[in-house]
């Protein structure tokens, strides 16, 4: 999870953003030895903002799952949206 959040943008977080601006934010991070659950704010005023934050978020957790299972079985990530 530390590799996901880690890779974020640094230049649209709720503290380096005002006003309207769109910004994604870690919410809520749960984690165990066998799972680790992270729940994200993705905030923007215009719909086609929030489909390419989704897009960086996926980007980012595909390049993170290709690094961790280079020789080991495939850990599963799920990207889910909620209104």
């Amino acid at each position: 999870m530390g590799n996901i959040i880690s890779r974020l943008p640094s230049d649209i977080t709720p503290e380096t953003t005002e006003g309207y601006d769109p910004f994604m934010h870690p919410m809520i991070l749960e984690g165990s030895v066998a799972k680790a659950s992270m729940k994200m704010i993705f905030r923007d005023f215009k719909t086609d903002g929030l489909d390419t934050q989704k897009e960086i978020l996926e980007k980012i957790i595909s390049d993170v799952k290709s690094r961790l299972t280079q020789g080991f079985p495939c850990h599963t990530c799920l990207l889910t949206s909620h209104p």
